[in-house]
């Protein structure tokens, strides 16, 4: 999946990471997920939520989420 903007709402970075939707509701509202690893940031925009995906990328690859198989995510390559 291409996205181009910078700017993804909860469902398009759900599509963006392949992760669900309320999995993301879940890390936002908790500020963590399952193994205790805070979650992506989000930003509040009036009553928007949005994930910067350069943030997306970068949390993704700091925490080693970086098998395309571990989160749908086929945009990263090694």
């Amino acid at each position: 999946m291409t996205i181009n903007q910078r700017y993804l709402t909860t469902k398009q970075a759900a599509e963006y990471t392949g992760w669900s939707e309320s999995y993301f509701n879940h890390v936002r509202l908790t500020g963590q997920i399952r193994n205790l690893t805070p979650g992506p940031s989000p930003i509040k925009m009036g009553r928007k939520v949005l994930y910067d995906k350069y943030e997306l990328d970068a949390w993704i690859k700091q925490h080693n989420y970086n098998k395309k198989k571990s989160f749908g995510v086929s945009y990263l390559q090694e």
